[in-house]
């Protein structure tokens, strides 16, 4: 079973490719983004649904992953919410184009990492069955 960080982490890589898809439904284009409402809430709500999931990471996994900038995403979830008109948009853009793919990224790798870790384990303990026998 996973970890609560480690659920977490898999609900922010669900979210994260949630925004990919919408840059692929509306196309990777600043001018399209910044003139379709639609596609900024698509966008938006994926965000927002990120910065709670980081909301409940424990913070030791937050300390160990600092590099991630998980506060920022925090932060960006309460200002989404709460002022949204007072967002920049092309800084919104350069957030789902260059700065989730980079977070989806560390989230794969990360599930693959645990993943892994899980399957050392069965498999010495099978080994271990295995011998007994």
């Amino acid at each position: 079973m996973f970890t609560s960080d480690s659920q977490n982490v898999i609900y922010i890589k669900r979210y994260c490719a949630e925004i990919e898809s919408t840059i692929e439904h509306f196309g990777r284009n600043f001018n399209v983004f910044a003139c379709d409402i639609k596609y900024q809430n698509s966008a938006c709500m994926s965000l927002i649904k990120i910065g709670i999931a980081v909301r409940k990471l424990s913070l030791a996994f937050v300390a160990e992953h600092a590099n991630i900038g998980w506060q920022n995403y925090d932060m960006l979830s309460y200002v989404l919410a709460n002022k949204f008109e007072e967002i920049n948009k092309e800084v919104l853009f350069k957030l789902i184009t260059v700065d989730i793919p980079r977070l989806f990224l560390f989230c794969k790798q990360f599930i693959v990492f645990e993943q892994m870790k899980k399957m050392k384990v069965s498999k010495i303990r099978d080994i271990h069955v295995f011998q007994l026998n």
